[in-house]
């Protein structure tokens, strides 16, 4: 391990989340910690190698808004500042600075998807002048990764974000399941980090099912997550059905038809990202005429803007959506949480924790997910 101590930095959405990360991060660097305590007292005790690695494995904290040795200010006209203090025991120089942030727009701080992004580029702006040895980029959900192609005289604002990120001088971005692994692969030129939230997703619906499999069915909700689909069934041990949508323009689907048998099933939708809710609620209401017995959906990213929360707890009421099970890349406050008995969360802190730890030790990220994942 070279370089100098892990520093880990959120913007304000990203502030709950990385309090998270850091959680399980201190754990493991801590066990780390023991490890090298057990070397040392078989060596040298005065060894001044030893020494500086115990160091760097000291407590991480989240520093951001608040912090002691954070500044953050927000100007009259609606500008961000961020500025580290000057005393030394502030000092990032050298060490290896993990900046995150949740994109999307965060309505209990009511900041929007670009206060978000602009925030965190000012972060890491400052981060790199400040002297940092390397800055990686943790954004659990990827804006713009649906605007990755044109078909006419439209913006391709995945390139466009990919090259505003590159300019800030980061080393690497994580992320998890994003929307088209080719398109971010040809957008970003940086080195990246794609995860997969398989490993947190499908034991969360077995245990909602009790361990009972034996009637479950997942279906895509298009053409384009076969392959996903395919890969979560054969990893539950089920079938796999694909579903076809017919789309009228961005968010609006006029139809949704499901090619398979799944008549008495416990039907599972599998998709990575819910929206306004338009395709998978069509879904639901074809699967629910199809005579499904209970219908679930697991999903990575559950943004649910505009009403897509009301018409799920209405579906919910109605006895058609058992659950909806989705995982925290997306803020969602208590009250949320509480108010829609439909909806379980479940964290993927951990998983970025465990490859914050590894490229830090400088140890191979793939032990974190398996290969096979990459559908």
């Amino acid at each position: 391990m070279a370089g100098g101590k892990l520093r880990l930095f959120a913007c304000r959405s990203g502030k709950e989340f990385a309090s998270k990360v850091a959680e399980h991060l201190n754990r493991k660097l801590e066990e780390e910690k023991r490890i090298l305590n057990e070397s040392i007292h078989n060596c040298n005790h005065d060894c001044y190698f030893y020494s500086g690695e115990r160091e760097k494995l000291g407590n991480v904290v989240v520093e951001t808004y608040g912090s002691d040795g954070l500044v953050f200010r927000e100007f009259a006209n609606g500008e961000y500042y961020y500025k580290i203090k000057d005393e030394d025991k502030y000092s990032v120089r050298g060490d290896k600075a993990y900046v995150i942030q949740l994109t999307e727009k965060d309505p209990t701080l009511n900041l929007s998807i670009h206060d978000n992004i602009f925030e965190l580029i000012v972060l890491l702006d400052m981060l790199n002048r400040s002297g940092v040895e390397e800055t990686n980029l943790i954004i659990p959900i990827l804006p713009y990764s649906r605007q990755d192609a044109q078909s006419g005289r439209e913006p391709i604002m995945t390139r466009r974000l990919a090259k505003i990120f590159e300019t800030s001088l980061i080393n690497s971005l994580i992320t998890i399941d994003v929307h088209s692994k080719s398109a971010i692969d040809n957008a970003y030129d940086i080195k990246k980090e794609l995860l997969y939230a398989s490993k947190i997703i499908i034991p969360a619906l077995v245990e909602e099912l009790n361990g009972d499999i034996s009637n479950l069915v997942l279906v895509s909700t298009d053409a384009g997550g076969a392959k996903k689909v395919k890969y979560y069934a054969k990893e539950i041990g089920v079938d796999a059905v694909i579903s076809f949508k017919e789309r009228i323009k961005a968010n609006l689907v006029d139809s949704v038809s499901i090619r398979g048998d799944i008549e008495g099933k416990d039907v599972c939708f599998v998709d990575d990202i819910i929206d306004t809710g338009g395709t998978i609620i069509k879904s639901i209401e074809e699967a629910h005429l199809k005579g499904a017995r209970n219908i679930y959906i697991i999903c990575t990213h559950p943004l649910f803007n505009g009403d897509a929360a009301e018409k799920f707890e209405n579906l919910y009421l109605r006895g058609m959506l058992k659950k909806v099970i989705g995982t925290d890349t997306v803020n969602k406050n208590k009250e949320f949480l509480e108010k829609h008995k439909w909806f379980k969360q479940v964290a993927v802190s951990e998983l970025f924790a465990d490859v914050i730890f590894c490229s830090f030790m400088k140890r191979p990220v793939s032990s974190v997910y398996k290969p096979a994942e990459k559908f």
